[in-house]
């Protein structure tokens, strides 16, 4: 596999690397990478790592390799094409001048990154799947691409669920939502948004799992989401967007395939 160096306000935080083999490519986060190197005025987020920029930095990435992917690019080729591309306030850059590596295989790069640390995971495969839902065969998508999420918001109730929108410019994307009673709480994709309305969750979802582990409530988890900025990807609700309410979540996922 091939490899560059990530830097972030002018330090190293990670790497990108590429299968040269497999349809595989990621970021890896350095072990000793903090929250300072992403914010240089500081770190406010010591006391919660789940808020910490970082996990942005590695969404990120995920999603413009997954874009790469769409694309029909080799790994490789994914990786490549950020060589000398501006520099990202989240993301960082890899520099023009930057040297490519290259490792024999994952353990290899994982030790060459973080010395002494952890060998990469190596879940087992189940009817042909990785636990965390990655095929294992390659040609079906390059998964995973970022490290493996914390704990979030239970993904079923049984209970009546509130929700707001999530729009991508003036289209609906899909729905934050909440059980009214429990902690269940997630995003739906609506199916006319196609494609960008499943990658607009990627950040929806962080938030709820940055939410949990603040151990703020469903309910209020979802309703701070109206704070948020608009991103590019992921859209934004507003501060003004309804909160509106269905006897189940079955009733909102048939809304959502609409």
């Amino acid at each position: 596999m091939i490899f560059y160096a990530v830097e972030l306000n002018g330090g190293p935080i990670g790497v990108l690397w590429g299968s040269q083999s497999y349809h595989s490519a990621g970021f890896l986060l350095r072990s000793t990478a903090t929250t300072s190197d992403a914010l240089p005025g500081g770190n406010p987020y010591e006391a919660n790592p789940y808020e910490s920029p970082l996990l942005s930095c590695s969404i990120l990435w995920a999603e413009r390799l997954a874009e790469s992917y769409r694309q029909g690019l080799a790994p490789a080729q994914a990786v490549r094409r950020w060589v000398g591309a501006p520099a990202d306030p989240i993301g960082g850059r890899i520099p023009a001048h930057a040297t490519e590596y290259h490792a024999a295989n994952l353990a290899e790069l994982y030790q060459l990154v973080n010395p002494g640390g952890p060998p990469p995971p190596d879940p087992p495969i189940q009817d042909g799947m990785f636990a965390d839902g990655a095929p294992a065969d390659r040609s079906l998508g390059w998964g995973p691409l970022v490290s493996t999420p914390p704990q979030t918001y239970p993904s079923r109730t049984d209970g009546p669920v509130i929700f707001l929108p999530v729009r991508l410019e003036s289209a609906l994307a899909g729905y934050v939502w909440a059980a009214t009673t429990g902690d269940a709480a997630g995003y739906l994709p609506c199916a006319n948004a196609g494609q960008p309305g499943v990658i607009a969750g990627g950040l929806w979802r962080a938030r709820l799992d940055t939410a949990y582990a603040q151990r703020i409530s469903a309910v209020d988890a979802v309703r701070r989401c109206r704070s948020f900025p608009t991103d590019r990807l992921s859209g934004m609700i507003g501060a003004d967007a309804p909160e509106q309410e269905l006897g189940s979540l079955d009733e909102l996922i048939a809304l959502a395939a609409r």
